[in-house]
C-alpha cells in the first residue's frame, strides 16, 4: 500500500518512478476515530459520545503503531460492546484487537 501511495506521490510531482530511491516522509492513514483521546502512552479512549447508545468510554490498549494499523471493525466492535447493558467503567481492546 504504501508504494501504492508513493508512486501517487511521484506522479503528481513529475517524478519517475524510482524503487531503489529513500523517501524522507511517509504518509500514515489510520483507521481510528478522529475522536479518539490518547489517555497514556499505548491507551486511547473513544468518548461515549462516538456512538448512541455506548454507556461507557471505549478504551485500546496499543502502541500509536498498531492503532493505526487496526481494522475498522475493531472499532466498532470495541464500541458495540461499551454499548451492552450493565457494563461498568470501559469496555476495553487489547493490542491484538480483541
Amino acid at each position: 500500500m504504501l508504494e501504492i501511495l508513493q508512486n501517487c506521490l511521484n506522479f503528481i510531482s513529475g517524478e519517475k518512478h524510482n524503487p531503489y530511491k529513500t523517501y524522507n516522509s511517509i504518509i500514515f492513514m489510520t483507521n481510528a476515530p478522529k475522536d479518539i483521546k490518547q489517555i497514556e502512552e499505548a491507551v486511547w479512549e473513544i468518548p461515549t459520545s462516538f456512538k448512541e447508545g455506548m454507556l461507557v468510554p471505549a478504551r485500546i490498549v496499543a502502541t500509536k503503531k498498531l492503532l493505526d494499523a487496526m481494522d475498522p471493525g475493531v472499532f466498532d466492535q470495541v464500541t458495540n460492546v461499551a454499548c451492552l447493558p450493565g457494563i461498568q467503567r470501559y469496555a476495553l481492546c487489547m493490542p491484538d484487537g480483541h
